[in-house]
């Protein structure tokens, strides 16, 4: 999993904000300096659980936002995804909290609720998903995207998009709520992987049941 260059993440420590940075060596394994703390490796899902440690984290990704109930011109928002980590000693397994918060124009259009998972990524899809249910706002971002959706038997970070086949997709991806075997059509079509929160002009707002994310 990469993040776009505009996308921010701050963890807080105390009473402190600072960034937190993840870049690609030219060896390709994922870095992230926390602090006076640096870990090298090569999976986020790795990488975050020491990093959550310090403090939570809350990633900032500005996004034009449909706002679906108002019709209104597109405006710029910020899509605020807040993650932290306890550890549950009675399973001896940590639990993410992930709550999704979208503001425009410094007002918050969308609340989430807090979302917990043993999994990471389920928890940000989880989170994520709540977004396209609520029919309230949506950012243009390639997750929300109608032409999107995961590779078989994956979750968040998995991202295809399927803009070069978007009829055959489409018709494929309106059915498998009434035929779940629909959803191997998808796996056959041609798709390019995507990071889950890019962006193209082709964005249109995805429904929701839809394809084999639901």
């Amino acid at each position: 999993m990469r993040f776009p260059v505009d996308v921010a993440v701050l963890q807080k420590i105390g009473d402190t904000e600072c960034a937190v940075v993840f870049f690609e060596t030219p060896a390709s394994d994922l870095v992230a300096v926390c602090g006076p703390h640096h870990f090298v490796e090569s999976d986020f899902e790795s990488i975050m659980p020491f990093v959550l440690r310090q403090g939570p984290c809350e990633f900032r990704i500005p996004a034009e936002m449909a706002l679906l109930r108002v019709g209104a011109p597109r405006p710029t928002g910020l899509l605020k995804l807040s993650i932290s980590i306890e550890r549950d000693q009675s399973i001896e397994r940590d639990i993410y909290t992930i709550t999704a918060i979208i503001e425009v124009q410094n007002t918050a259009v969308y609340s989430g609720r807090p979302v917990q998972d043993l999994d990471l990524l389920m928890g940000i899809e989880k989170s994520l998903a709540e977004i396209l249910r609520s029919s309230a706002v949506v950012p243009h971002r390639c997750f929300f995207c109608k032409f999107s959706d995961f590779e078989e038997s994956t979750t968040f970070g998995n991202l295809r998009c399927y803009v070069c086949e978007k009829t055959s997709y489409c018709h494929a991806a309106a059915d498998v709520s009434k035929d779940a075997t629909e959803r191997y059509i998808i796996f056959g079509l041609g798709s390019n992987a995507v990071e889950d929160f890019g962006t193209c002009a082709a964005f249109e707002v995805r429904p929701a049941p839809w394809g084999y994310r639901g």
